[in-house]
């Protein structure tokens, strides 16, 4: 978990963390890596120190629920 405005300048809640890989943690902390905006959603923008800009996507981290199999159709029931 990565804040987006560093604490104590920005809140430690829900709104202003995000997750990032160890390496674009560092990236990040080094100063090669500037958080401009992050949604709610999840996006962020963001721009390296050369001036690249990039908008980032959240992605499901969590397999989406299948319907569960319909149970299998026996007859009636003999009793």
């Amino acid at each position: 978990m990565d804040h987006v405005t560093p604490f104590p300048h920005g809140p430690s809640d829900v709104g202003n963390t995000h997750t990032l890989c160890r390496r674009d943690h560092a990236t990040k902390t080094d100063g090669d890596l500037q958080i401009l905006d992050h949604r709610p959603d999840g996006t962020t923008t963001w721009r390296t120190r050369d001036g690249q800009t990039g908008v980032t996507q959240p992605r499901p981290y969590l397999p989406q629920a299948s319907p569960p199999p319909a149970p299998p159709d026996d007859g009636p029931c003999p009793f």
